[in-house]
Parts: structure tokens; C-alpha cells; sequence
């Protein structure tokens, strides 16, 4: 069975850095039909406790307006205009004439902005959603996966004893590295899917996004969406390259 090898950093309480390796393999079948028993025990656990199904969530955010079939349809157009600006960006207009750079580059940036507008739409349904049964379940059938197929890199042993032991350390960073490698692993994710994002791959091919896919103007500096000067943190920059805000006034460090 392969293994998949991850580093976790640990912060210590004096400040102090631990670095070690622990490795994840995939579920055999022995654990998966156990992960499936786990995951009905816990569905049925949530349905005794009151948790409500997909489907009442469904209900329950129709009736109190949450989210209905206008909301719906315009999450559909609002998906099918970014499938518009992705064919221009690709194709350009649809002439012989080729699309200028600066065109090209305002048609990925209006992609950014729809795709942001698209993930804070449809939050509120995808919150809703992630506390129905049905999601409670799928999460507690992957604390399974994790709790028994993490393993140290030294000892080669497995990290959690039970799922027991994982759900009562489930928020450290061994747990949240070793989750993060095996649903990698599992779904066959890449952590760096933001690369196939369309707009990223055509702004890259130009050069007109840095290594972590922020937009560069073309002294290399960081931007904001509309063209500002920023930094790392997403402060604004003037010309020298100190933190002002919005207005052009030199911020303090505090």
C-alpha cells in the first residue's frame, strides 16, 4: 500500500517550532465497510438527537426564504455567465481579430469577482446543507479514514489508537495535516487545484499573477482586483511602498 507523506509543525507553548512526517494511506476495504458502519451508527445518532435530512434542510430554507427557487435560478445564471467569460477568454469574441492582452486580462479579473460573488451566494445554502444529517455522517465517516490510516514517519505505528482518541485531538495539527493528505489522497486532490481555476491558468501563461496566483502589475508588484498596490497581507501600498489606506494616508504601526 502506498504511503503519503506530509509534514506537520507543531507550536510548542514557549514559542518553540517541532517538525516531523507522519504518512496516510488509502482506506482498504476492511476500513471502508467499517468507515460505512460508523458513518450509519452516526446517522442514525443524529436522527434520534433531532439533526434534520438533506432534504428537511431543503424544506426548512424554502419555507423561511432562505434559499428558494429564485435564489436557484439566479445561482444558475450567475454560473452560466462565468461559462460566457470563460469561452471569450479562451476564444475571444468570436472573430478572426485576437483579443488584447488588457482585455484579456479585464475578462479574467471580471472572472475572479463573478466566481467570489458565486462562493458568497451560495454560502448560506452550502452552511445549511454541511449541518444536515447526511453531512454530519459523510464528516464522521472521513474521522474515520483518518484516525486509521494515519501513521508516524518514525515509528511507522499508527498515530490514533481508536476514532475515540482522533475525535479528542481532532483539532491539533497532526489531525489537521493528516486530513488534509488523505481527502488529497482519497478524492485524488490536488492541494494546488487553484491552478485549473480558468482565469489562473490563462493569467499565469501571461505572467500577469506571481507564484501564489495574486495578481502582479508589471514591476512585479502585488495588486488588488482593481489595480491598487498591495502587499502580502493585502494593505494598501503607495509609491514607496508604505502601508496607506484607502485615501493615500500613511498608516502607523498600529
Amino acid at each position: 500500500m502506498k504511503e503519503h507523506y506530509t509534514e506537520v509543525i507543531k507550536k510548542n507553548e514557549d514559542g518553540t517550532e517541532e517538525k516531523f512526517q507522519i504518512f496516510v494511506v488509502k482506506p482498504n476495504n476492511e476500513i471502508a465497510g467499517a468507515a460505512e458502519r460508523y458513518r450509519s451508527n452516526f446517522w442514525m445518532k443524529c436522527i434520534k438527537d433531532g439533526v434534520p435530512t438533506r432534504q428537511e434542510v431543503a424544506d426548512l430554507m424554502k419555507e423561511r426564504k432562505i434559499w428558494d427557487e429564485d435564489k436557484e435560478k439566479e445561482l444558475k445564471q450567475m454560473r452560466e455567465e462565468l461559462g460566457i467569460l470563460e469561452r471569450k477568454l479562451f476564444l475571444g469574441n468570436g472573430d478572426t481579430k485576437r483579443m488584447k492582452l488588457s482585455d484579456g486580462k479585464q475578462v479574467a479579473i471580471e472572472m475572479r469577482k463573478l466566481r467570489m460573488k458565486i462562493q458568497d451566494f451560495a454560502a448560506v445554502k452550502i452552511e445549511m446543507e454541511n449541518n444536515s444529517a447526511e453531512a454530519l455522517a459523510d464528516n464522521a465517516r472521513f474521522d474515520y479514514y483518518v484516525a486509521n490510516c494515519t501513521y508516524s514517519g518514525e515509528t511507522l505505528q499508527k498515530v490514533y489508537s481508536s476514532i475515540e482518541e482522533f475525535n479528542s485531538k481532532n483539532t491539533d495539527e497532526t489531525a489537521n495535516a493528516a486530513s488534509a493528505k488523505l481527502y488529497e489522497v482519497i478524492y485524488n486532490i490536488s492541494n494546488k487545484v487553484i491552478e485549473n481555476i480558468p482565469e489562473n491558468r490563462w493569467l499565469k501563461k501571461f505572467g500577469l499573477v506571481d507564484d501564489e496566483y495574486s495578481l502582479i502589475d508589471k514591476d512585479k508588484h502585488n495588486i488588488d482586483l482593481d489595480g491598487r498596490r498591495i502587499d502580502k497581507e493585502g494593505y494598501f501600498l503607495n509609491d514607496e511602498g508604505k502601508r496607506i489606506d484607502k485615501f493615500g494616508n500613511l498608516l502607523n504601526a498600529e
